[in-house]
């Protein structure tokens, strides 16, 4: 008895630790910075799965869709790397963020290649915006 006691708990022990827990449900939605016009930015978060998002910002000068974005922890999130050219330039864009009551922070790192010169640039921008 003490041999099917002990294999059952085991085996439930084994299923309950094989769970994948969903740290996405908090941060999915759609996030304003409240502004209008040139000023606004619109952030939207969709499930991709347990551990992942597809995180979309827009802004005036265009958008940013990171297709694959890593969940650190239910709060805290890296952005995936994604690359496009554009008049002469190599652009890549990643970078990380956070997430709280609502609120959500996304800092995207560009780092541009001029196709010519070779000369790099980088630089970064933080939106933020709530649901």
């Amino acid at each position: 008895m003490k041999l099917k006691t002990t294999l059952v708990l085991l085996v439930l022990a084994f299923t309950l630790t094989q769970c994948k827990k969903d740290i996405t449900s908090g941060i999915i939605g759609k996030y304003t910075n409240g502004q209008t016009g040139n000023d606004r930015v619109d952030i939207v978060v969709n499930k991709v799965d347990e551990s992942t998002v597809s995180i979309t910002v827009e802004d005036n000068y265009g958008t940013h869709s990171f297709a694959s974005t890593k969940m650190n922890s239910a709060t805290s999130f890296t952005l995936n790397s994604y690359s496009d050219k554009d008049g002469g330039y190599d652009y890549t864009y990643s970078g990380s963020g956070t997430y709280s009551a609502g609120n959500i922070s996304v800092t995207i790192k560009t780092e541009r290649v001029d196709d010519f010169t070779g000369t790099k640039d980088d630089y970064t921008n933080t939106y933020i915006g709530s649901k």
